[in-house]
C-alpha cells in the first residue's frame, strides 16, 4: 500500500480480498470527484504476482461485465469502518470508494 500510516483498523489489499472471498460486494464512490465507481454485484480479487487489487462486476449469468484493477502503490489505505464495510483511499486525485457485502 501507499505511504499512509498503518493503524489498528487498516488492512492490506490481500486481507480485503480474503475477507470477501466467495462473497459479492457493493462498491460505490463516496463522492463524485475525479472518477466515480458503482458496482452492485462484484467480487474482490487479489493477484499476488502483480500486487494488484481487482474489482470485478458480473451479470446475472455470472459473466464479467466490468473490471477495474488497482496497483497497490496507488492505494493509500484500506480502512475497516467497523460496520462490515471498508473504505479504500487512494494516493491519486481520486475519490475514496466504499465496499460492503452485497445483500442479494
Amino acid at each position: 500500500m501507499g505511504k499512509a500510516e498503518t493503524t489498528e483498523n487498516t488492512i492490506t489489499s490481500e486481507e480485503l480480498a480474503k475477507i470477501f472471498e466467495g462473497k459479492f460486494v457493493t462498491i460505490s464512490s463516496i463522492d463524485r470527484y475525479g472518477v466515480s465507481i458503482t458496482m452492485l454485484k462484484a467480487s474482490i480479487e487479489y493477484e499476488e504476482d502483480d500486487r494488484t487489487l481487482w474489482l470485478v462486476a458480473r451479470n446475472e449469468k455470472d459473466c464479467i461485465i466490468t473490471s477495474i484493477c488497482f496497483d497497490e502503490y496507488i492505494i493509500e489505505s484500506i480502512v475497516n469502518d467497523g460496520d462490515g464495510s471498508y473504505t479504500i483511499n487512494f494516493t491519486l486525485d481520486m475519490e475514496s470508494i466504499d465496499i460492503s457485502e452485497c445483500k442479494l
